[in-house]
């Protein structure tokens, strides 16, 4: 069976070492783009 994790931004910033300004940024540009979006706005 096949689980699937997603990070919320803090998680992504501690696993790569980027902060969390440069992975908004790169969302901006569209490099990057959230998996999905909670109810509470966390976007995975």
């Amino acid at each position: 069976m096949n689980t699937v994790s997603y990070l919320k931004i803090s998680e992504l910033t501690q696993q790569t070492g980027l902060s969390t300004e440069n992975l908004r940024y790169y969302s901006d540009l569209s490099f990057l783009e959230p998996v999905k979006r909670d109810e509470n706005n966390y976007f995975y």
